[in-house]
């Protein structure tokens, strides 16, 4: 049982490290109507909410449990992509906006604790996580 719960977070922390849409994320806002200023803007916003979130997000991750800020996290992943295909089809600049406040937060939550440890660290936490929730030893 605790094989598959690490297997999942392999797979979801391998998904969520691909990024295709990266390299042309500024061929997507410009051809939905941002401009090279607003972009710009946008890119500001991401490094705003970083600053301002990252207390924050450390204390939900200690109210909820850190089983149940990852899977925040990925809702959190799903409504930002929701919002970009919303901003994208509408040329919505509040939109985009957002999406890119919404992205930020699903990225303070998610490396909470995942990038700045190894993998043998991670396995070791979430095998914890789990043991903790399932009441087992």
């Amino acid at each position: 049982m605790k094989k598959v719960n690490i297997d999942r977070l392999d797979t979801v922390s391998f998904l969520n490290g691909l990024v295709f849409y990266a390299p042309v994320a500024l061929l997507v806002r410009t051809d939905a109507g941002v401009t090279m200023a607003q972009f710009f803007v946008l890119q500001a916003v991401l490094s705003l909410t970083v600053f301002l979130f990252e207390i924050p997000t450390g204390m939900i991750t200690d109210k909820i449990g850190y089983k149940n800020t990852m899977i925040l996290a990925q809702v959190t992943m799903f409504l930002a992509r929701v919002l970009l295909f919303a901003a994208y089809v509408g040329g919505s600049y509040a939109l985009f906006v957002s999406e890119a406040v919404m992205r930020c937060l699903c990225r303070r939550q998610w490396s909470r604790d995942l990038p700045h440890v190894s993998c043998r660290e991670r396995r070791m936490r979430t095998s914890t996580v789990c043991t903790a929730m399932s009441g087992t030893p």
